[in-house]
């Protein structure tokens, strides 16, 4: 494939990156600083790769050298970390020589590269990489093959497909995609169940405000005598709007309170359905509080507006 026209480069991998964990081996240090204290366990995914893969997703190099043809069956084994792992397993000393355990191996690293993440939602995790050179023969490995193409050139699907073809007839290009749509497919369940609950939510928080504003005016409808006799009294129209106003604002302000101690009390079942964003984000939180507070103020006031703006002797009149 790298030999194509519009090819960069090209190589594979056991699982493609931001796509989810692979195998959680972990790492151990074997040399360096920590392996004599005991400590130098650390979580790690690891992940065979081949070819130019490293620069066919544009994961830099920081240290040391990647794999090569060097690195077969035949020599010890030997890996690629990235700098995350580098620096909780060796810290202040270079990684490049060191030997690390995981996965019942215990290889010689070679090389550190960038971080990338392991999910969809970009969290970065520590990674080890192998030679698929040193690991093919232990057991069949299906490698997700990735090309990288120039920006001038278009998709070398065709000509790999024809190279597929003169390989072996019955070898197929499987579900080929853009690396951004492999990474977006991996966020679709996430995203579908986000937009189930934004709508739910919406739904709620409209019933919520409508239930509101009918219990207000509701409140303040059979008062339409009471405000008569107040301005017949000498009261003025704006003192008795206030009046209601702060009345209602009251009410809604105890269910309002009622309602963020049941957020608060919830809040822990929403922390699996979020990234980046606290359960208890003050943003949201002031934003219902104050979409509530003003159809609160609305369900007070209109119906004391129109009660206080027809003639009083009606008022006393209509009960």
């Amino acid at each position: 494939m790298e030999a194509l026209p519009g090819v960069r480069a090209a190589g594979g991998i056991s699982r493609l990156p931001a796509t989810g964990p692979y195998h959680l081996w972990g790492a151990v240090a074997r040399t360096g600083p920590l392996a004599a204290e005991g400590a130098s366990f650390a979580e790690a995914d690891h992940r065979i790769v081949s070819g130019d893969y490293f620069r066919a997703v544009g994961i830099p190099l920081l240290e040391g050298r990647l794999f090569d043809v060097r690195d077969d069956a035949g020599v010890p084994d030997r890996v690629v970390v990235c700098r995350d792992l580098a620096l909780r397993l060796f810290p202040g000393v270079s990684s490049v020589g060191q030997r690390v355990a995981g996965g019942g191996r215990e290889s010689e690293i070679v090389g550190v590269v960038g971080d990338v993440a392991v999910d969809n939602e970009g969290r970065a995790s520590p990674h080890v990489y192998h030679s698929h050179r040193q690991w093919a023969g232990e057991r069949h490995w299906a490698l997700t093959q990735v090309v990288a193409t120039t920006s001038s050139a278009g998709t070398p699907l065709p000509q790999i497909r024809r190279l597929l073809a003169d390989l072996d007839p019955g070898l197929v290009a499987y579900r080929p995609m853009s690396l951004a749509d492999a990474v977006g497919s991996g966020a679709a369940v996430r995203l579908f169940t986000l937009r189930m609950v934004v709508t739910f939510a919406a739904v709620a928080l409209a019933l919520a405000a409508l239930g509101l504003f009918g219990v207000l005016s509701y409140g303040v409808k059979p008062r339409s005598q009471e405000f008569g006799i107040r301005m017949v009294l000498g009261a003025e129209q704006g003192v008795i709007r206030r009046m209601v106003l702060r009345q209602g604002l009251t009410i809604a302000a105890i269910g309002i309170g009622v309602g963020l101690l049941g957020a608060l009390a919830l809040s822990k079942l929403m922390t699996s359905l979020l990234f980046q964003v606290s359960p208890l984000d003050p943003q949201v939180l002031l934003g219902a509080v104050g979409f509530l507070a003003v159809v609160s103020a609305m369900a007070a006031y209109l119906p004391a507006r129109r009660a206080t703006a027809a003639d009083p002797r009606s008022a006393l009149q209509s009960q």
